[in-house]
């Protein structure tokens, strides 16, 4: 970030603003290195929670890769899954012969119907 009357020492190429190390304020810094893949950053990148502790924004970013890619796999099994299932139901009702409309009626119609048939067994049985 530039102060105040300070003027800007990048330059854009292709959309990018780069500088040299002779634009640029240098400073002596202490570097780190990650033991797992070796990428270096100043140690003031460290965690903003738990001081003189590092996370190394290569391996998070590759972390982040990685379960990005496994969340899009899972996603595309649920697809596959979901489609399975919305053809096997379509095959199940394909297979199911359609009533006739004379034999299907509302469920409290035939409920109405069968307590009349019930009382009808009760009273002949009752005699």
């Amino acid at each position: 970030m530039k102060n105040k009357g300070e003027e800007d020492m990048t330059i854009q190429v292709n959309g990018e603003s780069i500088f040299t190390k002779e634009t640029a304020n240098v400073k002596m810094a202490e570097v780190i290195e990650c033991p797992d893949c070796a990428f270096e950053f100043g140690v003031i990148h460290e965690q903003s929670d738990r001081k003189g502790l590092y996370t190394c924004p290569n391996c998070e970013a590759a972390n982040y890769e990685a379960l990005y890619l496994q969340q899009q796999k899972e996603i595309r099994e649920a697809a596959d899954l979901h489609l399975k299932a919305i053809l096997e139901l379509q095959r199940i009702q394909s297979l199911v012969s359609k009533v006739d409309d004379s034999v299907h009626r509302p469920i409290g119609v035939a409920l109405v119907e069968l307590e009349e048939k019930f009382q009808k067994i009760h009273d002949e049985w009752s005699k």
